[in-house]
């Protein structure tokens, strides 16, 4: 009976040590998981964050932004603004190939264009705006080019001179420098633009990249990448240039090759430089100085070139320029003056008492109608190719020295439909032409025996308005003719051919297209 009582005592005995020994373990246990659990929760506390940061960190990306840009002709025109993508920047460092230099090209090629900015004879855009992507003040000081930009959102913007017209093969340089603002903003170069605003450009940021986009047709085509250069200075001044070969573009940095890309999109156009801004609130000055031009064969700049026809060849035209002797301000005060001379024909077009052509007509690819009521002299026609149509009044007294104005707008038809104004007609096949188009070109034409001529080139105008009312305006004194359209000079020209003339309007397309309304109205003639 005792064995069985002692040997249950013992038993029990042991089970309430072994209790003992796992509750201490147990409480070990637990006192361990509240140390890691506390542990782990300061680690995410502290590390937790940076982690979540790093995941946060700013790329390298260049956000989406509005476009904004500008082609420059005598004057300015804005292009539409459009969400599209920027080029990414790319990680990648370029390193500068120091066996193939610019300067070799450029000291043998032809100097078309040197243009220190001392002045603005080569009409670039200045003045100050504030639009709904910028607060600009754009002007030519202290022998710089200077923009000073406040964005209210993100923009591409560009200049070209119209000092320089179509270009294949070239040479562009220019010294650029960012002297305020931040440092993600891009500014450089342009080229190739063409009549439709189709451009390639070549920027560089003050964080050391530099990047080859392509304009066209409304969307960005990436070349070269946002890449890092060891060629760029950041915070300095940096001479860019592009070589252009046909299909072959090469870059330069402070004359040290970068890289080189093939596109044949853009075979020719003209030159100027452009800026980019990234975003709301973003500020940026830049100045641009020694802008040069060479091409490697002669090629004239507007200011000497002449007309090569054989109708031209004998006559003293030279194309559309600005003389230097004769500044834009100068030309705005001109005309400012002219609105008070003798007012000598005025033409509301409330009937057709100065005999203007109507009814139906087929001319020069074009046919159609015409006709005048309530006020404007209505053009409906069609084409079928490149052609021109025009009426020169016929009780319109002959002009020598004069102001000359008309009001043009194209209602519909093709973009690039086109309405002017006719001086100095001797008859019917001799003529001056001076007239625009609705994507905002301007041109400035003879008609000599019939056969219409181009002095110079089509310029691009930003004081052309498309689809609505333009005023365009002549000035003539003697053998110089001034060009302004809504207020705006855009150019000039020298041609003693015709001395006399009336007065006449003319509309024209370039290729096949329907449905073309112009109308003409407010015509009128002041002389001194």
């Amino acid at each position: 009976m005792n064995a069985p009582s002692s040997t249950a005592d013992e038993t029990g005995s042991k089970t309430s040590g072994e209790r003992s020994l796992w509750f201490i373990l147990a409480a070990f246990g637990g006192l361990t998981l509240c140390i890691c659990c506390f542990v782990g929760l300061m680690y995410t506390a502290v590390f937790g964050s940076m982690i979540y940061s790093v995941a946060r960190a700013p790329t390298t990306t260049r956000t989406p932004q509005a476009t904004r840009t500008v082609r420059i002709a005598q004057a300015t025109t804005t292009r539409r603004a459009t969400q599209t993508p920027q080029p990414t920047r790319s990680t990648t460092t370029a390193t500068p190939r120091a066996t193939q230099t610019a300067p070799s090209a450029r000291n043998q090629w032809n100097i078309v264009l040197s243009d220190q900015f001392n002045d603005n004879r080569n009409i670039w855009r200045v003045g100050s705006n504030d639009t709904e992507y910028s607060r600009s003040k754009i002007e030519i000081v202290n022998g710089k080019y200077r923009w000073d930009i406040q964005a209210h959102k993100g923009f591409t913007w560009g200049a070209i001179t119209p000092m320089v017209n179509q270009l294949t093969d070239f040479a562009l340089s220019v010294d650029a420098r960012q002297t305020d603002g931040n440092e993600n903003a891009a500014y450089g170069i342009q080229f190739r633009e063409d009549r439709y605003g189709n451009y390639y450009r070549f920027v560089i940021t003050d964080d050391g990249y530099y990047c080859l986009t392509l304009w066209y047709e409304d969307k960005w085509k990436t070349l070269i990448e946002w890449t890092r250069s060891r060629a760029l200075r950041p915070n300095l001044q940096n001479r860019l240039t592009v070589i252009a070969e046909g299909s072959k573009i090469q870059l330069f940095i402070n004359d040290q090759f970068v890289t080189e890309k093939s596109d044949s999109t853009l075979k020719s156009g003209q030159v100027g430089v452009a800026i980019e801004m990234l975003g709301a609130g973003d500020t940026a000055v830049f100045e641009f100085d020694n802008f040069q031009v060479r091409s490697p064969t002669p090629i004239a700049s507007p200011t000497e070139r002449r007309a090569t026809s054989t109708a031209v060849a004998n006559a003293t035209s030279t194309s559309i320029a600005q003389k230097a002797t004769v500044t834009a301000q100068q030309s705005q005060a001109l005309l400012k003056t002219s609105q008070t001379w003798n007012k000598k024909l005025d033409d509301s077009f409330a009937s057709n008492s100065n005999q203007w052509l109507v009814g139906d007509f087929a001319a020069n690819s074009l046919s159609g109608t015409r006709d005048i009521a309530d006020g404007k002299y209505r053009w409906a026609f069609k084409s079928e190719s490149n052609g021109i149509a025009y009426s020169i009044a016929a009780n319109s007294p002959s002009i020598s020295d004069g102001a000359l104005s008309v009001d043009s707008k194209a209602i519909s038809g093709a973009k690039d439909i086109s309405a002017g104004l006719i001086f100095r007609a001797v008859d019917q096949d001799n003529f001056y032409v001076f007239r625009i188009t609705n994507d905002k070109y301007y041109v400035f034409q003879f008609q000599s025996k019939g056969k219409l001529e181009t002095i110079g080139s089509w310029f691009k105008a930003s004081a052309v308005k498309s689809n609505e009312t333009n005023r365009l305006t002549v000035i003539t004194q003697g053998a110089h003719f001034t060009f302004f359209v809504n207020g705006e000079y855009v150019g000039q020209v020298d041609d003693s051919r015709y001395a006399t003339g009336k007065v006449g309007v003319i509309v024209g397309t370039t290729g096949a297209s329907a449905d073309n309304v112009i109308e003409f109205s407010n015509l009128e003639i002041r002389t001194p």
